[in-house]
């Protein structure tokens, strides 16, 4: 690749790692004007191949952003943190297309299998180019600007027909619009019929029966916590980026040790395998790992990391008037006799105020729980690590204590800052089972309550294996170790 500015060495730095390393990977837009500054870099990663990426570019000195988008997107920075500076990887597992209602397409496998290197980086086939570029045009953007223009009319004439891109945009679009229409409009360069198509197909601004004012009112806090969520996410990055270098340069073995990246006997980068254990207080955790670890640790450096749950710094909670700072916990009384009284009486004005409020006061609990999370499960350096409570555990207290804010709100902020573990492993225990085990801390209901997020969860929030913790714990152990055993073995 030419190096044209001192952000081209580092893309390429990025690709060539990415090679040696074998991680499956491709650009899925946008090879003119490559590491031009203020330009993200599109690529499509294996999703089995996502934590060795994460390491590799890590270990190269990028840092992680808390993304707003969509939770199939990762975004990572290299170089500056300053607008328009540095290196910005928007990196996806999934071609997912669609703001509201995302189309799931399945068309990663196929994408990666056919990708073909030019000028030595890796790009897709120009059939899969073609229609995912188009797809992306008119589903997300629902207008081809110039650069994806000349993308689609450099690759029209190569499109071989009949692939699976076809039939998932003739499947997406109305009758009239077929794979000949579409190619003919691109060979025209009728830019304006396609313009059009990506408005028909754009989601209606407002969903049918929300036009009410009740309605608008409840939906109005999303703006303005969504502007003040973009406001302080430039701070947060330049101080985990100041965090990140400060502990690197006190750290003898530097980026590779904060984020657990050891050396096989060949001298390929051998990724640390993640496991974590979640689930009620008396779900029976602490006894899984014990025998995990007595298993594990025969062939493996094994370290066990206890997870408390943070939402603040320390010194920053203590400096808050103690009157406010006790609402930011389980103290919080969210469904007080006196707070509904007063709310009834409140005007609309009031309560979306106030919902605003402890919108973005859960939103930054949640983002300095992810990072919390994020820093503490770096800091090893065993081979496997096993985290005792980690993202469903803080998740569920989240939304325990901030129940006012959408739960799928919190999850997002939280799953897109925190690492996935190889393995998740939530164990599903009565709540009465576990009040009897574990009575000190918190009620039959409470426990409850906490149950049924831990199920919503698991139930398609993240990629959990639910156990059942009535079982014997030896049969529990055994199914721990055949699940741990396969992701060893693909490591």
């Amino acid at each position: 690749m030419t190096v044209t500015n001192p952000n081209s060495s580092k893309v390429a730095e990025v690709f060539g790692a990415l090679d040696e390393a074998g991680i499956r990977w491709a650009l899925l837009r946008g090879l003119t004007g490559l590491g031009e500054e203020g330009r993200d870099i599109d690529l499509l990663v294996s999703a089995d191949d996502l934590g060795s990426m994460e390491e590799i570019i890590y270990s190269l000195g990028a840092v992680a952003l808390p993304g707003m988008m969509h939770p199939w997107h990762r975004f990572y920075v290299l170089g500056s943190m300053r607008p328009g500076r540095g290196v910005k990887l928007d990196v996806v597992t999934k071609l997912i297309y669609r703001r509201n209602g995302p189309i799931h397409t399945g068309l990663e496998d196929a994408c990666l299998d056919r990708r073909r290197s030019r000028d030595g980086i890796n790009v897709l086939d120009p059939t899969d180019m073609f229609w995912t570029v188009l797809l992306h045009c008119v589903f997300d953007k629902q207008h081809v600007n110039d650069r994806r223009r000349a993308e689609l009319v450099a690759v029209v004439d190569e499109v071989s027909r009949g692939r699976l891109g076809e039939l998932v945009f003739e499947g997406l679009c109305p009758a009239n619009w077929s794979a000949e229409r579409v190619l003919e409009a691109v060979g025209r360069e009728d830019w304006d019929a396609l313009n059009r198509l990506g408005q028909q197909l754009a989601p209606s601004a407002a969903p049918a029966g929300t036009t009410r004012r009740r309605e608008w009112l409840r939906a109005a806090p999303a703006q303005p916590v969504r502007a003040a969520a973009r406001s302080i996410y430039p701070a947060l990055w330049r101080a985990h980026r100041r965090s990140y270098e400060g502990w690197q340069r006190a750290s003898t073995a530097g980026a590779a040790r904060m984020r657990g990246v050891g050396r096989s006997a060949a001298g390929s980068p051998r990724r640390q395998v993640r496991v974590s254990f979640s689930g009620l207080d008396g779900a029976g955790k602490t006894r899984q790992i014990d025998s995990l670890v007595a298993t594990v640790g025969e062939d493996h450096s094994v370290e066990v990391l206890w997870i408390p749950f943070k939402i603040w710094p320390e010194p920053l909670l203590n400096r808050l008037p103690a009157n406010f700072r006790s609402r930011l916990g389980p103290k919080r009384r969210t469904a007080a006799s006196g707070e509904r009284a007063e709310a009834v009486g409140a005007s609309r004005r009031h309560q979306v105020v106030k919902s605003v409020v402890w919108t973005t006061v859960a939103t930054l609990s949640a983002v300095s729980a992810g990072l919390s999370l994020r820093r503490r499960a770096a800091g090893s350096q065993a081979e496997f690590l096993v985290l005792d409570r980690y993202r469903l555990d803080t998740i569920v207290k989240l939304q325990f204590w901030y129940a006012d804010v959408p739960a799928a709100w919190l999850s997002r902020v939280v799953g897109l800052i925190a690492p996935a573990p190889d393995v998740e492993f939530l164990l599903r225990v009565d709540p009465e089972v576990a009040y009897a085990r574990k009575p000190e801390q918190w009620s039959v209901a409470q426990l409850s309550r906490q149950a049924q997020f831990y199920d919503h969860l698991a139930a398609g929030a993240f990629p959990v294996v639910t156990l059942d913790a009535h079982q014997p714990s030896d049969e529990i152990a055994g199914l721990v170790r055949a699940r741990v055993r396969s992701a060893l073995d693909d490591h």
